[in-house]
Order: structure tokens, then sequence, then C-alpha cells
């Protein structure tokens, strides 16, 4: 699935909030994000519902599926809607901790 539509998907099955953000610097890795919330990362460019092993970043870790991502971001909105103070835990910046 191409990014584009993982994003829409993502944001109509879960949570409207969800965004997918092209990383900064390594081109092969985009990250998703609720709000200013970083969750985790994932391919830039395909995400697939299966292990393909051979499917990379340049520093030769395993890109995650869609089924893994999903299940990051699932326990990211759980935590969000259970756990006082959590939002801003994460979007504090790690020198103000």
């Amino acid at each position: 699935m191409l990014l584009a539509e993982y994003e829409k998907h993502i944001k109509n099955t879960i949570d409207s909030n969800l965004r997918v953000v092209p990383h900064p610097h390594n081109d092969d890795m985009a990250g998703i994000y609720w709000k200013n919330a970083y969750i985790c990362a994932i391919p830039s460019v395909k995400i697939f519902p299966d292990i393909k092993p051979e499917y990379q970043d340049k520093f030769g870790h395993r890109h995650r599926t869609i089924p893994e991502a999903e299940s990051k971001i699932k326990s990211f909105m759980f935590r969000l809607n259970n756990e006082e103070g959590f939002y801003e835990l994460m979007t504090t910046p790690v020198d103000e901790l």
C-alpha cells in the first residue's frame, strides 16, 4: 500500500488526527504522529501487510508491516485515552523531563 493510501486508511479507521510525516534526514523512513506526538517509524514509500525480510531501510533493519504499525498506533491511542498526562509526556522535550 502506498503511504498516501495508508495515511487515509489510518485516519478513517483509527483516528482522524493521525498523520504520516517524511523523515527529515532519512528518505526511506517516515513517522506516524498523532497531532504532534510521534508514535513510530514506517517505510516512506510503501507499507506491506506481510513481512518481507528483504524490504529494509538503508541501515538493514526490516521495515514494519501494516499490522505492526497499527499495533503500535492502537497501543498509543489506548494509553492516550486511559493514562492521565500521557500526551503531555509524549510531547515534552527530553531536556524538560
